[in-house]
């Protein structure tokens, strides 16, 4: 052989493979299908750790990482001094497993296809055959002491042990014979290492235990395993019944004695021996003993033990099941229990890592961008217990991946558990909530951070790129004075590819999914993809912890108490990048191009625990539990866009705010209040128009303010960052006040206060006024009695109307609420066809529902005008009076009263819509006493157009109604409780002033017309036009003075305060109504009024 030719000979190193004909080392490139060498990347390790072995069938052995919902482990790996040609994917990789061990080293899986994805099922290397000598090496290296007394029981180790001890101690003998302890090979703990590719099922297996028998005279029998005692008696027992069976083999043979027992002839054994002995190996599986055993136990450990046995394996029996009576049947293997079901190392994947792990950027000096700190943040969903390990994936790199990941410095782990938001420490946070009915409401594109398989999926892997917000303790680079290490704290981040990101309205796996990270933004520096809710407001370095005894909550009843002390995030700033692609020309909005008013996710009001959060039974998933679902009614917070800076389609914010308001209930519990959220600073993602943009869309953008984002020489967007400002804060009392977050009580107090203030204004005034009167012997106070007389027909007659018109409602609600109950496979109209979607469905029902109100208001105005003006008028109607004539001035009557009331009701319409505006709730005080004014103006012209009090009553009432309705619109309960109490300032003046004003001048105008007349013509008149003007002057004098003195003026009053008191007894049931009808109507959603807040609206007016 030419020894120059040996260099020729040289293969590529392990796990490499190179093309045909290749002669340089460089060629060979990695299999990536085979592992060569595995590190732990967890510490601590200790400088007295040896490293792993590089031999083959070498299993994973490391320490584990065990973490529960909601936890946050922060790995931090220092590579920036390896090797520089050592290449991240083509040399070594990082792999997590989940609760389960990788396939020892050199083990090479194959894939078989399954559904058209690519499932690992067994191994091409190595063979079953060798994957049982692996095994039986782990057996011979791993053993467990047990200790037998002579009858083959089991004692307890420990005690044989001391027993032992103290025999050798004592230099006793004889008492070592009473026990034997001995090793054997540990089958448990070899058969929980992964040494099988594909799963293995096993029969029970015991490990052989060695008999001899001692006879009489000194004779001893050949050693054999003691479970052939249990053999020889199931033989026995097949042998009696062959030989009394009659079976042809043994005819002419006198087998079988008395008792059914066989003969102990040997021509008897012989023949059962030579020709039946395979009917009993076929029915049990085994080939019996010769010869009955007595089963006396070698009490000698080195004979039991066997230690230098080839195969260990082999010296376990078998058995059908735990009871080790019956031995296992090969011949029948479905007759046995399967004991213990290995499961195949080739299911155990690596779990997919963030983008910045599936692709190499050149940096210079280095082959990919990897010679750098690297963290890796690990979000629990559910219970779980990681491996975390660092792979070897190129023969040629054995010492430098040794040298390098060997070390004992290169790794920092810290782990994070929410504490900040329930009492006692509890492990429970805010999650947020994505519904799929918002999403196809708003029609908006799904998050691109959502888990991808949310079935599979246990816990979430981000790379974040600015590594000193995940751990603290790093130093940074300026800062070398605690630890000698300096990491780079910043680098670029990576993007996901938007096809393994993004999902489609058919990824839903339930109508709802919890989440403990804010969805939608993704992408940010210091959390990757999953901005961890308790991470981002707990450890953040630019927000502000207060410690648990310094924490100052705000309590209830303390009105003028401290200003709370908490946790605050004020002006955090996140740097972000869109991933998706923002110039996309989508069907659905994108969540940055959502209106103003758009409600993006939810956000629990209390911190759920990861009991809540994780399921309890089978049929439940982490995020999608019971417990979960039964917050949604009540127990969520909005996360909506603002009013006043939403997006738009086509424009980006360059700056989107994130409001969190809490309430600081005590020092260890934090509860939502509200959150926000505000775009700024928007532009346009269509192309300039020297660049081929659309200049209809421009022309209109530039009409908001809005402008093209800063693009290159080539039209492309320079920039896809966006800065994501968080402002968290705790609010103070009367803040909360106006958010309803304080107990019942507290309200029912504020209620009472508010109702005592009106009772003191009115005891004032009628103070003032008692003091000041110029009657000698004023009247008594007959407030109660006034009250007695007007209140109770009042309460009776509104609570008669509500039983009849509630139960209307309810009927009504019921039916057309939900069009699957009625009218579900119909068209809303003719043009439509085809299968009524859900969609439709929704929308038909809110249009039915609302049809069928209409048609009940109209019943019961038609039915009001009928009982209002009736046709006898409460006079007898003569048999020759013109019945045609009364029946049309009938006719006309009503539609003039109909026609009246819909012209009001038209103009509370508008009152009603212009109260859903800024402009009222800015200048609220302002409109109420112009209203107050406006309704003065209607009630006269009301009533002076009908001519009957009566028949203005009604209409009155809906007009003060209306009033007091639209005070809702403040800003907040407060300003809604300061406009009441200027609305009843006002009615004190109207009703003390104004009103009397107005009554004098309607009363004095007659006069004030006869001197005026006078005045301006009257020196000229003849005898007959001054007895006239005399005529005219006596009677204005006379109905002056009756409207003056009479019962009139009594009745005016008692009227205009049957109005505003019967409006008020309405306002509660409104506010009620309000609250059944909260999505089909949506005015208290117009006032930004919740649902449940009404019932406090109420219960104001009801006091």
């Amino acid at each position: 052989l030419d020894w120059c030719e040996c260099q020729n000979l040289l293969s590529c190193p392990n796990a490499t493979i190179s093309s045909a004909g290749s002669t340089n080392l460089g060629d060979c490139t990695s299999t990536k299908n085979e592992v060569l060498h595995s590190i732990s990347l967890l510490p601590p390790r200790n400088l007295t750790t040896q490293l792993p072995s590089t031999e083959e069938g070498t299993v994973d052995e490391s320490i584990t990482l065990q973490l529960d919902p909601f936890d946050a482990a922060i790995l931090t790996v220092d590579q920036s001094m390896m090797p520089n040609n050592f290449t991240y994917g083509e040399h070594y990789q990082m792999a997590i497993y989940d609760g389960c061990k990788p396939c020892p080293l050199r083990y090479q899986c194959d894939k078989a296809i399954d559904e058209g994805s690519v499932q690992p099922a067994a191994c091409h290397y190595p063979s079953t055959e060798k994957q049982l000598d692996i095994l039986n090496e782990c057996l011979k290296q791993h053993r467990r002491k047990v200790c037998l007394s002579v009858d083959g029981s089991h004692e307890d180790v420990e005690t044989c042990e001391s027993f032992e001890e103290d025999a050798r101690d004592n230099n006793d003998v004889t008492s070592s014979d009473a026990f034997v302890l001995f090793s054997e090979p540990d089958m448990e703990k070899c058969l929980s290492r992964p040494y099988f590719c594909a799963d293995t099922s096993w029969n029970f297996l015991s490990f052989r235990r060695l008999c001899q028998d001692t006879h009489d005279g000194g004779n001893t029998s050949p050693v054999y395993d003691c479970s052939d005692v249990q053999r020889w008696q199931t033989y026995s027992q097949w042998r009696n019944k062959i030989c009394c069976s009659q079976v042809p083999e043994l005819r002419g043979i006198n087998s079988c004695h008395p008792h059914q027992v066989c003969g102990d002839d040997t021509i008897i054994e012989r023949v059962i021996r030579e020709k039946l002995i395979g009917v009993f190996e076929l029915e049990y599986g085994y080939i019996p003993p010769i010869e009955q055993r007595e089963g006396q136990l070698i009490m000698n450990a080195s004979l039991q033990e066997e230690m230098d046995h080839e195969n260990p394996l082999d010296l376990f029996n078998e058995y059908s099941n735990t009871g080790k009576v019956t031995p296992h049947n090969r011949y029948k293997p479905e007759s046995s229990q399967t004991w213990m079901t290995t499961p195949g190392c080739c299911k155990c994947l690596r779990h997919p890592m963030p983008a910045f792990f599936e692709t190499d950027s050149h940096v210079s000096g280095f082959p990919d961008d990897k010679h750098q700190p690297i963290q890796l943040a690990i979000t629990a969903l559910a219970r779980v217990e990681l491996t975390i390990v660092v792979e070897l994936l190129h023969g040629a790199y054995y010492s430098d991946f040794s040298h390098y990941f060997g070390a004992m410095d290169k790794t920092m782990l810290r782990i994070h558990s929410p504490s900040r938001f329930a009492e006692d420490n509890a492990q429970a946070t805010w999650v947020a909530v994505i519904e799929q009915s918002n999403f196809e409401k708003l029609n908006i594109d799904l998050p691109l951070n959502l888990p991808t398989d949310v079935t599979a999926s246990r816990f979430l892997v981000d790379r974040p790129s600015n590594i000193s917000i995940g751990d603290h303790r790093i130093v940074f680079e300026n800062d070398a004075v605690h630890d000698h290490r300096r990491f780079n704290t910043l680098s670029y981040p990576t993007s996901d590819p938007i096809e393994s990101v993004r999902e489609e309205d058919e990824w839903w796996p339930h109508d709802f999914l919890a989440l403990p990270y804010i969805p939608f933004f993704s992408n940010c520096d210091g959390y990757d993809s999953h901005i961890s809710i308790s991470r981002l407001l707990e450890e953040h370095p630019d927000c502000q912890g207060v410690g648990y005894d310094d924490t100052l909550p705000t309590k209830e009843y303390a009105v003028n108490g401290k200003l709370p002390v908490g946790d605050t995030c004020l002006g955090v700033m996140l740097r972000c990048t869109y991933e998706e692609q923002v110039r996309e020309a989508r069907k659905n909005l994108r969540w940055f191009e959502a209106s103003p008013g758009s409600t993006l996710f939810h956000i629990t009001k209390d911190a759920v625990t990861s009991n809540q959060f994780t399921p309890s039974t089978s049929e439940e998933e982490w995020g999608r539990t019971d417990a979960l679902n039964n917050m949604r009614n009540h127990d969520l917070i909005p996360v909506s866009v603002d009013k006043e800076m939403g997006g738009c389609r086509h424009t980006i914010p360059r700056k989107v705010q994130l409001e969190l308001k809490y309430f600081q209930v005590t020092k260890g519990e934090k509860r939502l209040v509200e959150s926000r959220l505000y775009f700024d600073e928007l532009c346009t993602t269509q192309q300039p128009e020297h660049f081929g943009g659309s200049t209809n869309i421009l022309d209109m953008m530039q009409e908001r303010g809005i402008y093209p984002c800063d693009v290159d020489i080539n039209g492309d967007i320079k920039s896809h960052g966006y800065d994501l400002e968080i402002q968290y804060y705790a609010l103070g009392w009367f803040a909360l006040l106006n958010r309803f977050e304080f107990g019942g009580f507290v309200y029912f107090i504020f209620f009472t206060l508010v109702g005592l203030t009106i009772c003191v204004m009115g005891g004032f005034v009628y103070g003032m006024n008692r003091l000041l009167t110029k009657l000698r012997h004023p009247p008594q106070f007959m407030g109660f009695s006034l009250i007695k007389l007007v209140s109770r027909p009042q309460i009776e007659g509104a609570t008669l109307a509500f039983i009849p018109y509630t139960a209307a409602i309810l009927v009504i609600h019921s039916l057309f609420s939900d069009s699957t109950i009625t009218f579900n496979d119909v068209h809303r109209d003719w043009l439509r066809g085809g299968k009524v979607g859900e969609k439709e469905q929704i929308e038909n029902a809110i249009g039915r529902l609302g049809s069928a109100f209409i048609v009940l208001g109209f019943y019961s105005v038609y039915k009001a005008i009928q009982k209002l003006i009736p046709a006898a008028q409460g006079r007898r109607v003569d048999a020759g009076s013109d019945a045609k004539g009364d029946t049309g001035s009938l006719a006309s009557k009503r539609a003039y009263f109909l026609w009246l009331g819909l012209s009001i009701e038209a103009i509370l319409i508008c009152l009603l819509e212009f109260s859903y505006s800024d402009v009222f709730r800015n200048n609220i005080y302002r409109f109420k006493v112009l209203f107050q004014l406006c309704q003065m103006l209607l009630d006269i012209v009301t009533s002076h157009i009908m001519g009957d009090r009566l028949l203005a009553a009604p209409l009155l009432v809906s007009i003060q109604m209306a009033e007091l309705l639209v005070t809702i619109g403040a800003r907040n309960f407060v300003e809604f409780t300061m406009s009441f109490l200027v609305e009843v300032s006002l009615i004190i003046v109207q009703r003390l002033f104004l009103y009397p004003l107005i009554k004098i001048v309607f009363t004095l105008w007659p006069r004030w017309k006869i001197l005026a007349s006078d005045a301006l013509g009257g020196k000229n008149m003849t005898r007959q036009e001054k007895q006239e003007r005399e005529i005219r002057w006596k009677k204005a004098n006379e109905d002056i003075e009756l409207r003056s003195e009479g019962i009139e003026p009594l009745l005016d009053s008692l009227s205009i305060y049957s109005v505003e008191k019967t409006a008020g007894i309405l306002l509660p049931y409104i506010c009620l109504l309000l609250m059944l009808l909260y999505t089909e109507t949506e005015m208290a959603m117009s006032y930004n009024i919740k649902q449940h807040e009404l019932l406090y609206y109420g219960f104001f007016f009801f006091f």
